[in-house]
């Protein structure tokens, strides 16, 4: 059965599981315990994967001077991305603006310094260890260190001589166990699908602020929305200069989407991206396993859009009247900056972003900010959906870059 059908009946199923025991005192900490175990093997899988196929991919790449329009289809899709959608999300918010609603967390105390200053030093401790092997063991959040070891590795392989070509040989083929491995937790994934969402669905039911604030629950929902099938697709189109269908590749990405929405994790996500976007999409073994863990790092578009709209309903709440339009294209662009950031942060996102957003443009809100993790599940799977499918999509276009893309019959699909 393909993987979206799946999916969305483990979906299904985890909210039918909220409404019948979303009232239970124990069903949070059995289901978060459940989740963190499912998470956790999604971990477990996306190291090695991004170790092994970055290394085969980029080698690849490099053997027939394709790598330099590979990272160009990359690096043009991201920045695109990140910088239209949280315009037009900002445009659509001034349209119909609301308020934040007063979550459980309100009147937290802020931790905003504190959370910043650790993630940037957890990072920079991450990224320059000095020791290879300790980085890889260690590595559980950011992905960039990986990618800068893999990319050494990979760039060394190039099988331009006799002696490495058998070492090439043996690396590309253990790529090729990490991608059926990959498949094989794509297809096995909606257990994971089921647990999250259910995870997800009860702890807003029992935050109940989503039931307090239809209005802006409507608003998020209707904006990531108009943006998953108007706008990303419109850009789809343009860059791809209308020889893809976006409609047709974005309803082959559904199962990575649902997977991104029902666990807010993009790592977790990203071997379902990668499968599904080799037998989905027709996107090459080598151009998945580079452009993947890229859009990981630095294809935010969605994180953009959500931050742009938390901060501007946070702002909307603490100020009580309307944000103008210039204010709207500051926020949307601070947005797009600091989400080349959030990739920092996995799981949190939303939460780590607006609070950079603040910071550079320097508004104290004396803790206001701190609504946002009492709906951090919504909010943030809303984004890590998105980035999901701009993910997915980037893969074809990074593909298309080097002329390497094809259309698998529906058949053949996962």
């Amino acid at each position: 059965m393909k993987t979206w059908i799946t999916y969305l009946a483990a979906l299904f199923m985890g909210l039918a599981t909220t409404l019948l025991f979303g009232d239970s005192v124990y069903i949070m900490s059995i289901l978060l315990t459940l989740s963190e175990i499912a998470v956790n093997i999604g971990f477990l899988l996306f190291i090695p994967l991004v170790l092994v196929g970055f290394s085969s991919g980029v080698s690849s790449l490099k053997k027939d001077n394709l790598g330099g329009k590979n990272l160009a289809g990359i690096i043009i899709w991201s920045c695109l991305t990140a910088l239209v959608l949280p315009l037009c999300a900002g445009l659509l918010f001034t349209l119909y603006p609301v308020n934040f609603p007063v979550s459980s967390t309100a009147g937290y105390e802020s931790f905003s310094d504190s959370l910043i200053t650790s993630i940037f030093s957890s990072a920079g401790k991450e990224l320059l260890t000095g020791n290879a092997f300790y980085t890889l063991a260690t590595a559980s959040s950011f992905v960039l260190p990986i990618i800068l070891i893999s990319w050494i590795l990979g760039y060394a392989l190039k099988p331009n001589a006799d002696v490495i070509k058998p070492a090439y040989t043996v690396v590309n083929s253990f790529s090729e166990v990490m991608f059926r491995l990959s498949r094989a937790y794509s297809a096995l994934s909606y257990i994971i699908v089921y647990i999250s969402s259910a995870h997800i669905f009860t702890s807003l039911y029992q935050e109940k602020t989503i039931f307090v604030a239809p209005k802006f629950v409507i608003l998020f929902i209707t904006i990531t929305i108009l943006t998953s099938l108007i706008i990303i697709p419109l850009l789809y189109a343009i860059i791809t200069k209308g020889k893809r269908n976006p409609y047709k590749d974005t309803f082959r990405s559904i199962s990575a989407m649902i997977m991104g929405f029902t666990t807010s994790n993009i790592l977790v996500t990203a071997p379902v991206i990668e499968a599904t976007s080799r037998h989905n999409n027709g996107v090459q073994k080598r151009t998945a396993s580079t452009a993947t863990p890229l859009f990981i790092l630095i294809g935010k578009g969605g994180t953009a859009v959500i931050t742009t709209l938390s901060v501007l309903a946070i702002l909307t709440s603490v100020t009580g009247s309307k944000i103008d339009i210039n204010t709207t294209i500051i926020v949307a662009l601070v947005s797009a900056i600091a989400s080349f950031a959030s990739s920092l942060a996995p799981g949190f996102e939303v939460m780590f972003t607006s609070i950079l957003v603040f910071k550079l443009t320097n508004v104290s809100l004396y803790g206001a900010e701190m609504t946002i993790m009492g709906l951090l599940p919504f909010v943030n799977g809303l984004a890590v959906m998105l980035d999901a499918q701009i993910a997915m999509l980037g893969n074809v276009v990074a593909a298309r870059f080097i002329k390497t893309d094809i259309k698998p019959p529906y058949k053949d699909i996962l």
